[in-house]
C-alpha cells in the first residue's frame, strides 16, 4: 500500500482586523492602524480600526475638539466624511472576506477536482497525443538588397571623392559598384544560409528522434495504465495527488488489484479550521465572533466529505482497470485513537462523466451505499469500513 501526504501551501490569514502595516503616504508617513484617509488643503482626515476620526496637519495630530472642528470648516466636510465612510467599509469588507476565505475554501475544495473519464475519453486522450516535431527557425540574417547596399557604397564614395564638388564622381562610383557588390554579397549570404540550414537539419534530425522517443514512451505509459500495471498506476496517482492542495493537510493510502482499489483517507482535525468568523457591524466595522459548536461541527463534517470527494476521481483515473474504489475516512478527533467516520464503495459505472464538482459530497457518499453517522449537532459517529466481502 502506498501513502501520499498532501500538504498545504495555504498561508493562514492572520488577524488583519487588528493589524495594519505601516506605509508611506503623502506626508511621508501613515498613522499606525489607519484604515481610511482623505487629504485636503494640507489636512489629513483618518479613520482607525474602530472608526475613530484622527486629524493631522503635516505630522502633527490635532487632539482638541476645537482644532478638529476648525479643520472640518476648512473643507467640504460632508463630502470628505462620506468618502471616508465608503473607503472604510470597502476595506473592512475585504478584510472580512479574507479572514473567512479559509473556511470557504475548505467547504468548496471538491469543486476543483477532475471528472472520472470513460474508456472513450481515455482513447481520445491517447489519440490526441502525437509526436512533437522540431521546426527549423528561419535564417535570421536578412538577404542583401539594393536598399541596404546603396548607403554603404555612398559612404565609401565620400571617402574616395571628398569635397563639395565631387557629387557626380560619387554617383558614378555608386552606379559602377552597386550590382557587382550585390552579386558578391548575395553569394556570401547564400553560403552562410546554406551552412545554417545544414546545421539545423542535423539539429532537427536529433530533436525529432528525441521527440519521437518521448512520444513512444508516453504511448507505452498509456498502455501500462490501460493494462493496470500496478507500479505505473500507483506512481501516476501519487504524482497527481501531490499536486493537490485544499488548504488543509490530509493523506491518502491506496492499494489495488483485480479492479478493486482500497483507499484510506487520513482526515484533518477540526482545530485546523477557524473557530471564528468575521462579520460586519452596522457602522461598517469588521469584527470576529465565535462560531457555535454546531456550526464548527457542520463545517468540519462537510470538509471531511469534501476531501474524500476531492481525491476520488484521481484514484479512478489511475487506470481503466479500476472498477471499484472502497474509500474510508479516518480521524482521531474526539477520541484520541483513529476511527473510521465514513466508508463507501464507489463504482466506475456510476462515476464516469459525473460532474463531481457540482455534486453534494455527502449525497455522493450516500448514493454509494455510504456508511456514516451524522448525529444531532453534526457529530460524527464511528462506522465499520467496507471490505470486498460487502460488495
Amino acid at each position: 500500500m502506498k501513502t501520499v501526504y498532501i500538504g498545504s501551501s495555504y498561508t493562514s490569514v492572520q488577524n488583519t482586523l487588528e493589524q495594519t502595516a505601516r506605509k508611506t503616504g503623502l506626508f511621508g508617513f501613515t498613522p499606525l492602524g489607519e484604515v481610511a484617509c482623505k487629504r485636503k488643503n494640507g489636512i489629513r482626515f483618518s479613520l482607525d480600526e474602530d472608526k475613530n476620526l484622527h486629524v493631522y496637519r503635516g505630522r502633527l495630530e490635532m487632539l482638541d475638539r476645537q482644532s478638529i472642528e476648525m479643520a472640518k470648516r476648512e473643507v467640504d466636510w460632508p463630502r470628505i466624511n462620506a468618502k471616508l465612510d465608503a473607503e472604510y467599509r470597502t476595506v473592512m469588507v475585504k478584510r472580512a472576506n479574507a479572514y473567512n476565505q479559509k473556511t470557504a475554501a475548505a467547504l468548496m475544495v471538491h469543486t476543483d477536482t477532475e471528472t472520472v473519464f470513460s474508456t472513450q475519453a481515455f482513447d481520445q486522450m491517447q489519440a490526441n497525443d502525437v509526436p512533437g516535431e522540431y521546426v527549423i527557425p528561419p535564417y535570421p540574417e536578412p538577404a542583401p538588397s539594393f536598399e541596404t547596399l546603396v548607403p554603404l557604397i555612398r559612404d565609401e564614395a565620400k571617402v574616395i571623392y571628398p569635397g563639395l564638388f565631387k557629387g557626380d564622381e560619387r554617383e558614378a562610383y555608386v552606379a559602377a559598384n552597386l550590382e557587382p557588390r550585390l552579386a558578391a554579397e548575395q553569394q556570401a549570404w547564400n553560403y552562410r544560409q546554406s551552412a545554417y540550414l545544414a546545421d539545423q537539419a542535423r539539429v532537427k534530425a536529433a530533436e525529432d528522434a528525441r521527440l519521437q522517443q518521448e512520444w513512444a514512451d508516453r504511448q507505452a505509459f498509456y498502455q501500462r495504465l490501460r493494462q493496470g500495471d500496478i507500479e505505473t498506476v500507483e506512481d501516476a496517482i501519487e504524482l497527481k495527488l501531490k499536486l493537490m492542495d485544499c488548504g488543509l493537510p490530509f493523506s491518502v493510502s491506496y492499494d489495488f488489484g483485480g479492479g478493486l482499489m482500497y483507499a484510506t483517507v487520513g482526515l484533518p482535525d477540526r482545530e485546523l479550521l477557524p473557530n471564528k468568523t468575521a462579520v460586519l457591524l452596522a457602522n461598517g466595522k469588521a469584527t470576529l465572533v465565535d462560531k457555535t459548536e454546531e456550526q464548527l461541527n457542520q463545517e468540519w463534517v462537510r470538509c471531511l466529505f469534501n476531501i474524500g470527494t476531492y481525491a476520488l476521481p484521481t484514484l479512478f483515473n489511475g487506470s481503466l482497470v479500476i472498477q471499484t474504489v472502497i474509500m474510508s475516512g479516518y480521524t482521531d478527533a474526539n477520541s484520541g485513537t483513529m476511527r473510521c467516520v465514513y466508508s463507501a464503495a464507489f463504482r466506475r459505472s456510476g462515476m464516469e462523466g459525473l460532474n463531481v464538482a457540482q455534486a453534494d459530497p455527502i449525497s455522493l457518499f450516500d448514493c454509494a451505499d455510504g456508511r456514516f453517522i451524522i448525529g444531532n449537532g453534526w457529530t460524527l459517529g464511528t462506522v465499520t469500513p467496507f471490505t470486498a466481502a460487502d460488495l
